[in-house]
């Protein structure tokens, strides 16, 4: 029952309470036909970002990750923001095919391969969580959910720093409805540092596990929180639910999981 508790409690508090100021995009990595750019805020050049497509293919405006053999990997030597900033990170894209492993990761996120954070799916039940490598979360509130199949949808993760007890909070949206959250526990000094280290289509601790065959768009990165609005105009394929129906999803959300993680 505490779990469950706490499950409702973390759900429904990222989903009511209001970011501090919207989210500014940092850069912005489109593809088009078969190529790619990557841009700032104001449409200029952004030089800093570096892209190693691996076996990866682009066509027609989509980059699509092989699922057996290695993910895309993304870095940044610049970068303009930290795991102790706030932060927000919008993936447009899905699975090219349907899931054949355990947990396959559809992107990741962090400072280098060691920590960071990654999205993945469970093969058993289909729905889609935050799990890290190097941090740790808190069990209690750390909530999984959602569905994934193959097709394309706007997948975004908001994530806080707490400066007060040095946690981060993590929340996961599925063409704007909240799916996941994950609390970290406290972050030590040795775990801070940029957010320099991005993944498409595998893990970013390595090349060769947790692979998924992922089709994508464009990623962009933005500082601070996205608002309700700016999520809900980032998420083309969204529909927007009633009050009252989004808060009985959260709740049936947040039981689901407690008792999954009871089993």
């Amino acid at each position: 029952m505490k779990k469950t508790i706490h499950a409702v409690a973390a759900l429904t508090v990222a989903a009511s309470i209001p970011a501090v100021a919207e989210g500014e995009l940092q850069w912005n990595l489109l593809f088009t036909g078969n190529n790619y750019s990557v841009t700032g805020a104001q449409g200029q050049t952004y030089s800093t970002l570096t892209v190693n497509l691996g076996s990866a293919q682009v066509s027609d405006g989509v980059c699509t990750t092989p699922g057996n053999s290695n993910r895309v990997l993304i870095e940044d030597s610049a970068s303009p923001v930290s795991v102790t900033n706030n932060f927000s990170l919008v993936v447009q894209g899905g699975l090219a095919s349907t899931i054949t492993t355990d947990y396959p990761v559809l992107f990741g996120f962090g400072l280098g391969q060691s920590n960071n954070f990654k999205v993945n799916a469970n093969r058993a039940s289909s729905d889609l969580g935050i799990a890290p490598e190097g941090y740790a979360l808190n069990a209690d509130y750390s909530v999984r959910g959602g569905s994934i199949a193959p097709g394309m949808c706007t997948y975004i993760v908001t994530y806080t720093y707490n400066e007060s007890d040095k946690t981060a909070s993590l929340t996961l949206y599925q063409d704007a409805v909240l799916v996941a959250s994950a609390l970290t526990n406290s972050i030590g000094t040795d775990k801070e540092g940029p957010l320099d280290y991005f993944t498409v289509g595998g893990r970013p601790y390595n090349n060769t596990s947790n692979l998924s065959n992922f089709s994508f768009t464009n990623m962009q990165l933005y500082s601070g929180v996205l608002t309700q609005e700016q999520i809900l105009a980032l998420s083309p394929n969204a529909t927007v639910p009633e009050p009252a129906t989004a808060t009985l999803s959260l709740l049936a959300l947040a039981g689901l999981c407690a008792r999954r993680r009871r089993k």
